[in-house]
């Protein structure tokens, strides 16, 4: 979860400095989120979907995603990621990570600056 926050706060500084990744990522952090394709949990045939968008602060899981985001938001989250901007599965293969150098990699992620 620290990784993909990382990712997401790495796409929002860029959209900060530039028109272009702002276009290219959103210029806010939900509009980072939730661009479609970018956050599988946003898609709208993910069937996961529904259950993300219904879950309490009751949920461990989503309580620790809170706390997660709100380190990230206040700037104290440290970046696990080496700047990461984009990342995947290690199970997938994207054609826009072919022949990219991987920055790091984290459990089963593979992350990627591309900047």
């Amino acid at each position: 979860m620290v990784a993909v926050a990382n990712v997401i706060m790495n796409r929002y500084a860029q959209a900060r400095d530039s028109i272009s990744k702002a276009r290219q990522f959103g210029s806010t952090v939900a509009d980072i989120c939730q661009k479609p394709y970018q956050f599988s949990a946003w898609n709208v045939n993910n069937p996961n979907l529904n259950r993300m968008l219904n879950v309490t602060e009751s949920n461990q899981q989503f309580a620790q995603a809170l706390s997660i985001a709100a380190k990230a938001l206040a700037g104290n989250l440290s970046d696990i990621t080496n700047g990461a901007d984009h990342y995947h599965t290690g199970g997938v293969s994207p054609s826009w990570s072919r022949g990219r150098q991987t920055v790091a990699n984290i459990g089963s992620h593979k992350f990627f600056y591309l900047a």
